[in-house]
């Protein structure tokens, strides 16, 4: 009887640490999906999604408009945009900014999945002040850039090391509707 026990109690343990290991494989994982690193990463945003960023990039004009793509993995299905978060030329999420956002994004069922901000200036490319801020970030970064008279470009950039990465409209890829373009990403 005492042997029995013995090795139903080893298969137990057995079990549990193989669960913990795909745990933490699993997490290990959900990190790589949020830094992305390679060239091939795209990150999708439903057409909704793309035109609430290139409305709020207008209505915000000239200061910046900021905030998060919410949805899971690589497909962004909603905006939130950041409470008195902007300013000309220049933006600052706080914690407890993005603190609300993330509760509202898991009381959606989704999470954030990017963070945004928009150039008024009309150039897509990260100033200097963007890439030492995003070595820090914990999400990748789409800028919107949106000149006075030209359609709005998103480009993304990874979490870490700034890397452009693409960004494509969920439904047509390929076609991004009126008034926005994707930012190609050099090879």
């Amino acid at each position: 009887m005492g042997h029995k026990l013995l090795k139903k109690a080893k298969i137990a343990a057995e079990i549990e640490k193989r669960q913990s290991r795909e745990v933490a494989k699993s997490r290990r994982s959900r990190r790589a999906r949020l830094r992305p690193r390679n060239r091939r990463f795209v990150l999708r945003l439903t057409p909704m999604a793309a035109a609430i960023l290139r409305q709020a990039c207008a209505r915000a004009a000239p200061m910046e408009a900021c905030g998060a793509l919410l949805g899971d993995d690589i497909l962004a299905e909603d905006v939130l945009l950041a409470r008195g978060a902007a300013a000309r030329g220049a933006f600052e999420i706080p914690d407890h900014e993005l603190r609300r956002m993330g509760a509202r994004a898991e009381g959606r069922a989704l999470r954030i999945v990017a963070i945004f901000h928009s150039h008024p200036s009309g150039t897509s490319e990260l100033s200097a002040a963007d890439r030492a801020s995003l070595r820090w970030s914990r999400w990748p970064w789409v800028v919107v850039a949106c000149g006075a008279n030209a359609a709005a470009t998103l480009a993304a950039y990874a979490a870490g090391d700034a890397q452009p990465f693409a960004v494509e409209i969920a439904d047509a890829p390929g076609e991004h509707g009126p008034g926005l373009r994707m930012c190609p990403v050099a090879d």
